[in-house]
């Protein structure tokens, strides 16, 4: 899908994608969201870049983390599932883990998650801040 339709003006395909990073998100959002993956990079980048990240395995470097880490993921994010934000804190030595309320991928102002995400970061940063 990526390489045939990537840059498509028709909908349906980047829709897909919306759906999956942004289902709580408003029409004209999402509608935005739409149009800045058709215009943001060609065709073959962004299958370059879906290859790249479908392959990746950062775990080793997550146990070599030694600073204190905060992970911040949504409960019902669909391109990530929640327990692979379970997963990376727990590799970390110490990471605290904040699962945010949504399903959004990205965090998006006006959500009960973009105002928690900075609630639980301002706590960390203070906590952390020597």
């Amino acid at each position: 899908m990526i390489r045939d339709e990537w840059g498509s003006t028709n909908p349906v395909f980047r829709r897909f994608f919306t759906s999956n990073f942004l289902p709580d998100a408003a029409p004209d959002v999402a509608g935005k969201f739409d149009e800045l993956q058709r215009i943001s990079t060609s065709p073959e980048n962004a299958l370059r870049l879906w290859n790249m990240n479908a392959r990746i395995d950062a775990t080793e470097l997550a146990k070599r983390v030694s600073v204190p880490t905060l992970v911040l993921h949504c409960t019902g994010d669909h391109v990530a599932p929640l327990e692979e934000g379970r997963g990376i804190a727990r590799f970390i030595d110490d990471a605290s883990f904040v699962e945010l309320p949504g399903n959004n991928h990205v965090i998006l102002e006006g959500t009960p998650a973009f105002d928690q995400f900075f609630e639980a970061v301002t706590a960390f940063l203070a906590k952390h801040n020597q």
